[in-house]
């Protein structure tokens, strides 16, 4: 869709230079093209998940967090103040998108999402991003809980908001 509207704006710039189109029209068409391209950003970002990832199964619910993806930056913020590993450290690379998984202890995320919920538990209780986020951080806690009693390590990765059978199938790893 983008290339299409770039080149058709390009070609209306192009004939209204020459006086064969109005500027009107070029100028139309480049707000649409510019609406168009930040839509498709803005609808992209809201798909992105940061997802536990385990080398064997492991009980519990999924976890895939759309607002620990938002927030990711502000808890690796507070992780680094209070002298943890950052959750981005935890991650990001997937054997399925064709790099080499980092398998991590569960302590190691316990601690940090152990702290991170004291740190965050008594601000903003009433803010839904902060519930959504408070939320995910206790499943995400539950499930490394579970990891570490059956001593299986963990790493986190990006994922859009679903997935298959037949990609879950050929990942070496499991939700």
């Amino acid at each position: 869709m983008i290339v299409p509207s770039a080149a058709f704006v390009f070609y209306l710039s192009y004939q209204s230079i020459l006086g064969k189109s109005s500027l009107w029209m070029a100028t139309f068409a480049l707000g649409t093209f510019l609406f168009v391209a930040w839509a498709g950003w803005c609808g992209r970002r809201n798909d992105m998940r940061i997802v536990l990832y385990f080398e064997e199964k492991v009980t519990g619910d999924w976890v895939w967090s759309q607002a620990i993806f938002l927030q990711c930056g502000y808890l690796d913020e507070i992780a680094r103040q209070e002298k943890l590993v950052p959750l981005s450290e935890f991650g990001f690379k997937d054997e399925y998108r064709w790099k080499t998984t980092i398998w991590y202890e569960a302590k190691q995320g316990l601690e940090t999402i152990d702290e991170l919920l004291h740190f965050l538990k008594p601000q903003l209780q009433d803010a839904k991003q902060t519930k959504d986020l408070i939320e995910d951080l206790e499943k995400a806690h539950c499930r490394l809980q579970n990891a570490q009693a059956e001593d299986l390590r963990f790493c986190l990765i990006f994922h859009g908001n679903a997935t298959n059978g037949m990609e879950i199938e050929q990942r070496e790893g499991h939700f």
